[in-house]
């Protein structure tokens, strides 16, 4: 599973068990608990995500670790051939 259909599914979860919780009656102490602990789960579970999701600016950049293969660089060292 990607991490974008992972954040995907924690928000409908979210969404449906705040849902739930607008609709337990207030004398329902235990279904309150319950549905208020799970969303404090599911909010926690949404920032990990969202923070593992976010680029490294290393990658963007350029930076120790990404450098061009020997094959590029022959490749970008071979000279332009003309036909004709």
């Amino acid at each position: 599973m990607t991490r974008k259909t992972e954040q995907d599914e924690v928000r409908a979860d979210l969404a449906t068990v705040e849902a739930l919780l607008g609709a337990v009656p207030e004398g329902d102490v235990l279904g309150r608990r319950s549905l208020t602990a799970r969303r404090e789960i599911l909010v926690q579970e949404l920032a990990t995500l969202a923070v593992q999701t976010q680029p490294s600016a290393h990658a963007a950049v350029g930076a120790p670790g990404n450098e061009a293969t020997e094959q590029d660089r022959r490749f970008e060292d071979a000279p332009v051939q003309r036909n004709g």
